[in-house]
């Protein structure tokens, strides 16, 4: 026997989805706790609490794989966590907590010098800010800098554009720069990049001479 959230009133059947309470005549909502796993009847506030919570732990779990494809230990999530708590006084978005982490790894990066390693890390800065819908074209642009300083470091001169197929990027298909041209002119990312909103997939391959 399963009762109204709201007024206790005895339910002939367990309801499988959104049903009126048949006493107070109130909106009753199925949901699965992700505490515990567990399916309940809640009220409207008691299902708008729970459908935050799916969506916070999916959030968490989204940038916790940002992680890893940047080869980052999840133990610098749960420090990084811990810091931003103190300093923010509440528990941060799992977004802050990732972007932190991040720019930690930027940083030691980019004091090595290890272009290869900060190319890998901007590309999952400019990742997360093109999915929130946010300018993610200058971050994407270090990206390729980084891949031609990178290439720079190894004694290559020149390099070759694999272009996307949109009209803007594929007349830069096989096009050939030294790395001192490409790095003074950036010609990708392509800003007016017609593939998945702007997002240009254009790289470099470096051409032996």
């Amino acid at each position: 026997m399963k009762y109204c959230p709201y007024c206790g009133a005895s339910l002939e059947k367990v309801p499988q989805r959104k049903t009126k309470c048949p006493s107070c005549g109130r909106p009753i909502y199925v949901r699965t706790r992700p505490s515990d796993r567990q399916q309940i009847l809640a009220t409207e506030d008691m299902a708008k609490q729970i459908d935050s919570e799916w969506a916070a732990l999916t959030d968490q779990r989204k940038y916790e794989r940002v992680l890893r494809n940047a080869g980052i230990d999840d133990k610098e999530y749960d420090t990084a966590k811990k810091e931003l708590t103190k300093k923010f006084g509440e528990l941060p978005t799992p977004r802050d907590i990732v972007w932190k982490v991040l720019n930690n790894h930027v940083a030691t990066a980019m004091g090595h010098k290890d272009w290869h390693n900060m190319k890998m890390l901007y590309f999952e800065q400019a990742r997360i800010l093109y999915e929130e819908g946010g300018s993610f074209f200058p971050i994407l642009q270090e990206t390729r800098r980084c891949e031609l300083q990178n290439y720079q470091s190894q004694g290559l001169k020149r390099v070759e554009i694999l272009a996307g197929s949109c009209e803007k990027c594929r007349p830069l298909n096989g096009k050939v720069f030294t790395i001192e041209e490409a790095l003074d002119t950036m010609p990708i990312p392509v800003k007016e990049c017609e593939n998945e909103n702007g997002w240009c997939r254009c790289t470099y391959t470096p051409t032996i001479d």
